[in-house]
């Protein structure tokens, strides 16, 4: 939980590389699905080239994690986003769940849901 945790963080203050060293070569970062755009970032480089664009369009776009639950290899994330629209300058808040998945101390996968429900169900094993 404090590889997620610290992801976070190094996010938020804008030190991507930094975060980014914490990811698997091979990571998988899945959009929300109901977002339009959607998809799914195969890879280090895409990923990395996804939160770039993100910060880019979104300034000041942070999560800010209320609850990290652990699912054994597996670590939910419950919070919020918060940014301002690029364009627009719209403020944007809206709740934050994902499932990220831990794999030889690194962070493999990365989906992000639109409900606790969902990203609970996804960190479950499968029976």
């Amino acid at each position: 939980m404090e590889l997620v945790r610290r992801s976070l963080e190094r996010f938020n203050r804008g030190a991507l590389d930094a975060q980014t060293s914490e990811f698997d070569p091979q990571i998988e970062w899945h959009d929300q699905r109901e977002l339009p755009g959607a998809t799914v970032h195969h890879g280090l480089d895409a990923t990395v080239e996804h939160l770039r664009s993100v910060q880019r369009i979104l300034p000041g776009y942070r999560v800010d994690a209320d609850e990290l639950v652990d699912a054994g290899g597996t670590v939910v994330v419950s919070g919020r986003v918060s940014a301002r629209g690029g364009a627009s300058d719209v403020p944007v808040d809206r709740p934050f769940f994902a499932a990220i998945t831990i794999r030889s101390g690194l962070i493999r996968r990365v989906a992000i849901f639109g409900s606790r429900a969902e990203a609970l169900e996804a960190a479950r094993p499968p029976q």
